[in-house]
């Protein structure tokens, strides 16, 4: 349980809840009117306070949830590349294990990259607007990779709908 404080301001006929004890006073004086020092009848009492959110988790979204999409562009790296994460795979719906032994490249981010357009593509496609530019970035940075004479998007795609 936290305290909270209940405070009313005759002068403003104004009710609020940020009023706080001042250190030289015994008394009250309501802050965030704009109006320094007024003097507040406060009114304790106990409440609960709500608790932040969890961090979102991903396991039961659907694949198209648009959190995912945000998630996604968020962790996008500044070269253009992503990196194989626990997140990344659960936004993927795949298990890491899962993702490394079907890369089709020797380097793993180079797949993961190529799964994150994929899926943008796959689930997202309504939504390019948002993400157009994100993909650009990745396929620059694939542009700068040995893909092995690969078209590792279009892998990534066959992949992703096993």
């Amino acid at each position: 349980m936290d305290l909270f404080v209940d405070c009313e301001i005759p002068a403003l006929d104004q009710k609020d809840s940020l009023c706080v004890k001042s250190d030289i006073h015994e008394e009250f004086y309501f802050e965030g009117s704009g109006i320094p020092d007024i003097q507040a009848e406060c009114y304790f009492g106990e409440s609960e306070i709500p608790k932040p959110p969890e961090p979102y988790e991903f396991k039961k979204e659907k694949r198209d949830h648009p959190m995912k999409m945000i998630k996604l562009i968020e962790d996008q790296k500044f070269d253009g590349s992503w990196e194989l994460t626990e997140e990344i795979s659960k936004i993927l719906g795949k298990s890491q294990n899962e993702i490394k032994t079907s890369a089709t490249t020797q380097d793993v981010n180079v797949w993961t990259t190529a799964l994150a357009i994929a899926f943008l593509r796959k689930y997202f496609m309504k939504q390019k607007h948002e993400w157009e530019m994100i993909e650009e970035k990745a396929l620059n940075w694939l542009k700068t990779r040995d893909v092995e004479g690969k078209d590792v998007v279009q892998e990534a795609m066959n992949f992703l709908s096993t």
